[in-house]
């Protein structure tokens, strides 16, 4: 595993956290959700070998080309070279093994420029727009169009878009669907305005696609969907060291042995980072700033979510500012790694184990996350929800709503087996808390006492540090001291200090 390189990185978690209260509702986090990163990435540049052709026998692309065309010209294996400048509207489906390589400053965008917008009454107006993508996903209520892929960014910042034109004001755009009429309340003398309209910037079945260096924004891609990957790669593709950015549901969409490396995913309007299938690699990339578009991050907004993976390695991640969990699995994950991640300041829980099963949770970073979500112990920096056979060691976990949660909830059977809270094995982590309960919960289940008593889960050798003279863990249905805690025989080589 590499190190990730930033220029800064502010843990700047309290501001997030006065902004967005103490439970979910309490206020708009979309609201407060800056349009600007607080960091500055800097790629590796030695994760990905084999990126230049051979003998430099690449092919040259420049903005006016016809890139499918070219692509369905050459054979398999190709590698193309993206000379600077913004290649508007594009869309590839690339051939096995063909490598796409950006030069600094090539734009992949799949946004229309708004040239033509004439003041209509008290707003601006242009016509001529007959697109109107998949609706799919649920939205909070501040933000009930979320679920229409299509985005307008005045200055590269998103408009809000809003359902009728009495609901426009600056700020906001409506998108007349039944006259093709595009409105907004901003003037645009001398702005640019955009409006996203493509799906998708690489998708179809090809396998070892490489993609690297490019700046990759405003598809209008649905929910659940990446810009890249649609809904997933083919097999053996490697992203990397790309910012990808402005999208509407997912930034990057990993397929059975994908290579996510080293890319800054922010600011795309669901979740930076999704995945299915066996072997995925998520490694040394800045996720930050995901879910703009307001959707329900119970539903599936946040940082990264992966459901059905088998072997999913993700590692070396920088993960912090996202409208939901920082990283998720949920549904029917097993082998499971989670490594030497730091994860900050994430509405709802840092790292989310769900309705899946083997995992291992090791020496990650998790710091002021889950003040969005104060429901049982789902606001915890690492939250383990109804799944079996999860280890979670050496991690460092301070300063979020809650520390380290399980929750057993009947939610029936998965693809192998129960989805029971059983063997969670937490030991040797370093666990600072104000506020919040680590432990276990259990509601709403039929195993009620089991949960404690028959199904193996134990606390061991974890090191407390803990605000005040509350009681902050819980075990049997009710907050405990250290001393009744160890009394069940949890953490008996643990510590606790109070601060």
């Amino acid at each position: 595993m590499f190190t990730l390189r930033r220029v800064t990185m502010a843990l700047v978690g309290s501001t997030l956290l006065i902004a967005c209260g103490s439970g979910p509702g309490t206020t708009d986090p979309f609201a407060v959700l800056p349009s600007v990163p607080s960091t500055v990435w800097i790629a590796p540049t030695d994760l990905i070998p084999g990126t230049t052709a051979p003998n430099g026998a690449a092919v040259e692309i420049v903005p006016d080309d016809d890139v499918q065309a070219i692509v369905d010209a050459n054979p398999p294996g190709t590698t193309y070279s993206f000379t600077p400048g913004v290649y508007r509207e594009i869309q590839i489906v690339p051939k096995d093994g063909d490598v796409f390589v950006g030069t600094r400053g090539a734009i992949l965008s799949g946004a229309r420029l708004l040239i033509d917008l004439k003041k209509n009454g008290d707003f601006w107006s242009e016509g001529g727009f007959d697109q109107e993508g998949e609706r799919r996903g649920s939205c909070v209520g501040a933000r009930p169009t979320c679920s229409s892929p299509e985005d307008v960014y005045f200055n590269d910042e998103l408009l809000t878009q809003v359902g009728s034109a009495d609901e426009l004001q600056p700020g906001a755009w409506f998108f007349d669907y039944e006259n093709d009429t595009v409105y907004l309340a901003d003037d645009p003398s001398g702005n640019k305005v955009e409006i996203a309209l493509v799906p998708y910037a690489f998708s179809g079945s090809a396998s070892s696609v490489m993609i690297r260096g490019f700046v990759i924004e405003k598809y209008a891609n649905p929910a659940q969907r990446g810009a890249i990957g649609e809904k997933g790669t083919g097999p053996d593709w490697t992203v990397g060291e790309n910012e990808i950015r402005l999208n509407h549901g997912i930034g990057v969409k990993a397929g059975t042995r994908a290579r996510i490396l080293g890319n800054y995913i922010h600011h795309n309007g669901q979740l930076g980072v999704g995945g299915s299938g066996k072997g995925i690699l998520v490694e040394g990339n800045e996720i930050a700033y995901n879910n703009t578009g307001g959707f329900n991050p119970y539903w599936g907004g946040g940082g990264a979510k992966f459901v059905l993976t088998v072997g999913l390695v993700v590692a070396d991640n920088y993960v912090h500012h996202n409208i939901g969990p920082g990283l998720w699995t949920d549904i029917d994950n097993i082998d499971t790694r989670y490594e030497s991640n730091l994860v900050v300041a994430n509405y709802h829980a840092g790292i989310k184990h769900e309705i899946s099963y083997d995992a291992v949770i090791i020496d990650n970073v998790v710091e002021g996350n889950g003040f969005g979500n104060d429901n049982n112990v789902a606001g915890a920096g690492i939250f383990i929800s109804s799944s079996p056979n999860v280890e979670v060691t050496g991690n460092v976990v301070k300063g979020n709503f809650d520390g380290i949660g399980g929750l057993a909830r009947d939610r029936g059977d998965g693809l192998y087996g129960p989805y029971e809270l059983r063997n969670l094995y937490v030991h040797d982590n370093e666990i600072e808390m104000a506020d919040g309960y680590t432990g276990i919960m259990s509601v709403r289940s039929k195993n009620r006492n089991a949960v404690f008593t028959e199904w193996g889960n134990r606390f061991e050798g974890n090191d407390y540090s803990i605000d005040g003279r509350g009681k902050h863990l819980w075990w049997l249905g009710k907050p405990r001291t250290f001393e009744e805690w160890t009394s069940f025989g949890l953490d008996t080589s643990g510590s606790m200090q109070r601060r």
